[in-house]
């Protein structure tokens, strides 16, 4: 008899394991973005305290949190009314610190996994190593996943987190599908996740941020990008919608871009639905010498020439000179800035020298990049192929 009663205990128990800690739905806050900014506000508060504990605030951050509430998604989906999220607003001198002071205001719990977007304000990461501690709590947090998001923004980042846009319920999610278009948008930086800039920062690498500006209609839009020094990992500089374009080309991620020139002053637009770029590196003479060869493929995509009519081979190999020129241009543009502006390697052309002249790398590796480093005086060449693929009506070929 004791025996049957052991054994039922048991397998009683073996039932009570796989449940003994589980959280309600309704008891969990899903949490889905962050926006940082700098604590100005809080920061005059906390001089006194500063004094007397003689402790530095230089560092402190406004953490707004943005919480989905599952029901009201529900609710909406039935006629129900009210938005299915709501914003926790709180500082400290650590991300950790702020979440845990979140508990302190709500009764849910946060759970970090399915967060989409960390934003952070240009402002915050000006100074040297700033960007690497923000970030660093999220990379140890279990819970967070690599793929989350993280860009830069213009201006307060709780301001791009509090209005909801048309055809999305919620901030973030509205965020993180305006970056999935950046493949037909050529003056989009592509997304750039966190295990990615965990990367950049490990090799010490300059690398490009997407940056989100919210318009006078409180809409948001992606615009530029942010530049930051591998070195120091801080923020130096930013780059255009046109500047873009020409990384992009650059790299060979240009997608299903446009490209826009002119033709005997006419305009003329390229619709590109493959780029590719190639890049050769060879040290000449004491110079590090790169070759980029961009080969782009589309069709025309509008054409304003009246005086001619596109339909012959020659007709079309003048065409896609134009288009090479235009391109040419657009990637020694921001090649050139990049070198002599702010010296920063973000087309990971270091990588090269690294694969064919390690022995050499390991000279320069420390002064490669920032205002008068190696990367700054090496001799960039960039050739273009374009090849118009598609003929609409009476420019097909005969």
């Amino acid at each position: 008899m004791k025996a049957v009663i052991v054994c039922s205990l048991i397998v009683a128990s073996c039932f009570l394991i796989g449940c003994w800690d589980r959280t309600e739905i309704e008891e969990v806050g899903f949490l889905i973005g962050v926006g940082l900014d700098p604590g100005e506000e809080f920061k005059k508060e906390m001089k006194k305290i500063e004094k007397e504990k003689k402790q530095s605030f230089d560092h402190l951050i406004n953490g707004t949190y943005q919480v989905a509430i599952p029901s009201r998604l529900i609710q909406q989906e039935g006629g129900g009314t009210g938005d299915p999220f709501f914003n926790i607003e709180t500082t400290g001198l650590t991300n950790f610190t702020m979440m845990r002071q979140i508990a302190s205001k709500r009764s849910r719990k946060l759970n970090l996994e399915h967060m989409k977007n960390i934003i952070i304000n240009e402002e915050l990461v000006r100074e040297e190593h700033v960007l690497e501690y923000i970030l660093d709590f999220f990379l140890r947090d279990h819970e967070v996943r690599r793929r989350t998001n993280v860009i830069i923004s213009q201006g307060e980042a709780s301001e791009i987190l509090q209005d909801k846009l048309p055809l999305e319920e919620m901030p973030s999610i509205s965020i993180m599908h305006i970056g999935e278009n950046e493949k037909n948008v050529a003056q989009m930086l592509p997304q750039q996740m966190l295990g990615t800039i965990q990367a950049y920062v490990m090799e010490e690498a300059s690398f490009l941020l997407p940056r989100i500006v919210k318009g006078p209609e409180k809409d948001l839009k992606m615009a530029g990008a942010a530049i930051f020094l591998g070195k120091s990992n801080h923020l130096i500089g930013l780059l255009g919608e046109e500047d873009v374009r020409g990384y992009k080309l650059v790299i060979g991620e240009y997608g299903n871009g446009t490209i826009e020139t002119k033709f005997e002053d006419e305009p003329i637009v390229l619709e590109s639905f493959t780029a590719d770029a190639v890049v050769d590196y060879e040290r000449k003479e004491g110079v590090n010498h790169f070759n980029v060869e961009i080969k782009v493929e589309g069709s025309l995509g509008e054409s304003w020439i009246r005086q001619k009519a596109i339909n012959d081979m020659k007709m079309f190999e003048q065409l896609g000179e134009a288009f090479e020129k235009e391109i040419r241009l657009r990637a020694n543009d921001i090649i050139q800035k990049m070198q002599k502006e702010f010296g920063a390697d973000i087309f990971e052309f270091n990588r090269k020298v690294r694969q064919k002249e390690n022995r050499y790398w390991k000279t320069v590796e420390d002064d490669w990049d920032g205002k008068g480093g190696v990367f700054s005086k090496a001799e960039v060449t960039v050739n273009a192929k374009v090849e118009i693929r598609h003929y609409m009506l009476n420019e097909k070929l005969n």
